[in-house]
């Protein structure tokens, strides 16, 4: 995007001497069509020059997307210059198309033609076309981000493309070029100053602004002039591959930690994160206290989950779970295109990883210095429990990144879990003894003076079977004495239970439950003889 300003003699020099690399640097960086405003130029000297540079660098590359915009004071003079000068260019196709739209009025669009209908009777031919040569104070904001004050309401985030924006404009809110429109009123324009937010009179192109007072603000919507609408297509948005369901905490323990634990306050907060998540879904169940909370993936969620946690909300997760679609009568599950930075020593590992969890390699390249460059394509529920396996795989230096690319059919069965877990049959505290006695059942999540309940979970098992333990037992004190050292109880540190490590670990029949201090897991059923009888009827 270039723009040529001033029209004193040395500002007319610095554009001239600009405008080939300029204009060469646009079409470097791939912009084949780029866009140039002029504004309070000097014509007569700036222009042959600049419209000469972008001929010569342009070339056959610039296509007929190219713009020039062009200030209403000097619109005349500007396109008969223009017209004069790429006659003089003797490069290209005969064709010089001048397409200035609602811009033009007839006399305007009566002279251009005659300077194009000279330029051809004289055998002069150009390569670039200018179309759509557009008026650049017609705003066009397009919002990219949402967010939201309880004090002025939906804010949107955008960079304007052209015109400008003050408070107290009137615009047109306009969903694409085909889409519905409102008018509105713009209430506040902010600007970004570092990390915080200021108020301003005015912003202009290129400016990324934050604006409120229009209630009808959502994602991709343009922000443009009621009496000329200039609407751009509308962003894409992904939707949501997985879903979990947000629970109110049923175990001994709720309360005890979480300021906000009722099912009318997390409704109230997930309502308030859909003002601003434009990617999230919310629905309510048929049980109570039940939520269903759809997103962009794993990441997407625990991020609100983190988020909720540290506001003070108390709340049980269930594993996630992917959204299937009927497409034709088929049963299709979203696939995902995944990429991974690895070191070459580790890629054995990863590929087996992946390929495990029905993932097919799509490209591989080697840089040449000891890393390898992986993309698979592989069903979403794939993905669910992989980022703690592949950083263990690669020790913590692999590097990996995941999108939605489109729904396949259903790819087979993914095997999930392979240890079972070692669940409390008691409620009271952790006591070392107790430790030392499951130490060789295998690894725990709590340690000594933990509160626990039946029905949590406390360490996973050695083996694939569930094992219910005694972890609140303590030793027995008698007046019997014995001769010798007791041996001292060597425990194995426990695993750091965190909230990404604990939703990608738990099974359908389990849940994650989340405090402002403490991530315990449980069983869905906390009594055993209830898991039975849910086991059987399953």
């Amino acid at each position: 995007f270039i723009s040529f300003t001033g029209s004193n003699e040395v500002g007319t020099l610095v554009q001239q001497a600009a405008a080939k690399n300029a204009v060469k640097c646009v079409l470097e960086l791939g912009g084949k069509s780029p866009q140039i405003v002029f504004d309070d130029v000097d014509v007569e000297r700036a222009v042959p020059i600049i419209v000469r540079a972008i001929v010569q660098n342009a070339g056959q590359t610039c296509t007929a997307g190219s713009r020039l915009l062009v200030q209403r004071s000097i619109y005349d003079s500007f396109v008969a210059k223009v017209a004069a000068s790429f006659a003089k260019v003797r490069v290209g196709t005969p064709e010089m198309d001048f397409d200035c739209g609602p811009v033009m009025n007839p006399a305007q669009h009566q002279r251009v033609q005659r300077y194009i209908d000279q330029a051809r009777a004289q055998g002069h031919v150009v390569t670039l076309a200018l179309t759509g040569v557009a008026d650049p104070f017609i705003l066009q904001l397009q919002i990219s981000a949402l967010d939201f004050s309880t004090f002025v309401g939906r804010i949107g985030v955008g960079r304007i493309s052209q015109g400008t924006i003050k408070p107290g404009m009137q615009v047109t809110v306009m969903e694409g070029p085909d889409g519905k429109s409102v008018n509105g009123r713009i209430n506040q324009v902010l600007k970004f100053q570092g990390i915080d937010r200021v108020q301003v009179t005015e912003a202009g192109p290129s400016d990324i602004v934050l604006v409120n007072g229009i209630a009808d603000l959502g994602m991709g919507v343009t922000l443009t002039d009621p009496l000329n609408p200039r609407p751009l297509p509308m962003l894409k948005i992904d939707e949501p591959t997985l879903t979990m369901n947000f629970c109110v905490n049923t175990s001994p323990l709720a309360g005890r930690e979480g300021k906000y634990v009722t099912s009318r306050q997390i409704w109230d907060r997930l309502q308030k994160e859909l003002q601003s998540n434009v990617a999230l879904r919310v629905r309510e169940t048929d049980e109570d206290g039940i939520f269903e909370v759809s997103g962009r993936g794993e990441l997407h969620l625990t991020i609100l989950l983190e988020n909720m946690r540290r506001e003070g909300y108390e709340l049980a997760v269930s594993k996630p779970r992917v959204v299937y679609k009927d497409i034709d009568g088929e049963r299709c599950e979203p696939i995902e295109l995944v990429t991974c930075d690895i070191e070459e020593n580790h890629q054995g590992g990863v590929m087996q990883a992946l390929g495990e969890r029905k993932g097919d390699l799509v490209n591989m390249e080697p840089d040449g210095r000891g890393r390898v460059r992986l993309e698979y394509r592989i069903p979403a529920r794939g993905l669910i429990g992989f980022s703690n396996e592949f950083l263990n795989l690669t020790r913590g230096s692999g590097l990996i990144s995941n999108i939605f690319d489109s729904y396949e059919a259903h790819k087979g069965d993914i095997g999930g879990r392979k240890n079972g877990v070692l669940i409390s049959m008691d409620d009271g505290e952790i006591f070392t003894y107790a430790l030392g006695k499951l130490d060789d059942r295998g690894r725990m999540f709590v340690k000594a003076g933990d509160p626990v309940y039946e029905g949590m979970i406390v360490g996973i098992h050695n083996r694939d079977n569930d094992l219910v333990v005694n972890a609140t037992r303590t030793k027995q004190l008698t007046n019997f004495r014995v001769s010798g050292k007791e041996d001292a109880i060597k425990v194995t540190p426990p695993i750091d239970l965190s909230l990404e490590y604990g939703v990608e670990f738990i099974e359908d029949d389990e849940l994650v439950e989340i405090t402002p201090k403490s991530i315990r897991l449980r069983k869905r059923h906390l009594k055993e003889h209830e898991r039975k009888r849910a086991s059987r009827e399953a």
